[in-house]
């Protein structure tokens, strides 16, 4: 903008529209992480049913079979029964990982809109900026550093619930296999 008082009608509508396609934007931006948190959870709350009911069924079922003409010792439960409790517990750390990532998340937001409204300032208001301009300055120092990490660490938290999410699949499937194995041996 030149020397004049503020911007011109068509300006005003042009950032009236860039301010809605952002406001749509960030509302769907929120509908699918909302989307894939519940998704998430759907997993989590799975992995842990599948592995649970898979360790309490465990020695009921080879026992039956086993009384149908099968002897059945406990070291045939313990790898399918070790299988299914680690799947349990990588369920359990999935979800202690995901309320980190959420926290990180949670901070890195707080600290994002501190340094909106720095930048807004700039922008909108730049001689009340100049006016206090060491204040703004020690919220984007103390800020933007808190911004960098809680993104490294939110990434790699997410990274680490994937992992435990799918590790706990993993156990589930395996832990299934062997207890397969032991029932085709009876």
């Amino acid at each position: 903008m030149s020397e004049r008082d503020g911007p011109t009608k068509s300006e005003e509508m042009v950032y009236g529209r860039d301010d809605k396609s952002l406001d749509r934007s960030a509302a769907q931006f929120v509908a699918f992480n909302q989307l894939s948190a519940n998704f998430a959870i759907l997993a989590v709350r799975s992995s842990f049913l599948l592995n649970g009911a898979a360790l309490f069924a465990l020695p009921p079922v080879l026992i039956s079979f086993s009384r149908n003409g099968g002897s059945l010792l406990v070291n045939d439960l313990y790898w399918p029964a070790s299988f299914f409790v680690f799947g349990v517990l990588f369920a359990g750390f999935c979800c202690f990982v995901a309320y980190l990532n959420y926290q990180i998340i949670a901070e890195s937001e707080h600290s994002r809109q501190r340094l909106e409204y720095v930048k807004w300032h700039i922008q909108h208001n730049y001689e009340h900026y100049l006016a206090i301009q060491e204040y703004f300055d020690d919220v984007v120092s103390e800020h933007q550093p808190i911004t960098d990490r809680a993104t490294k660490w939110a990434f790699r938290t997410a990274w680490a619930g994937v992992t435990f999410a799918v590790g706990s699949f993993l156990c589930f499937f395996e832990g299934c296999r062997r207890a397969g194995a032991v029932l085709l041996s009876l």
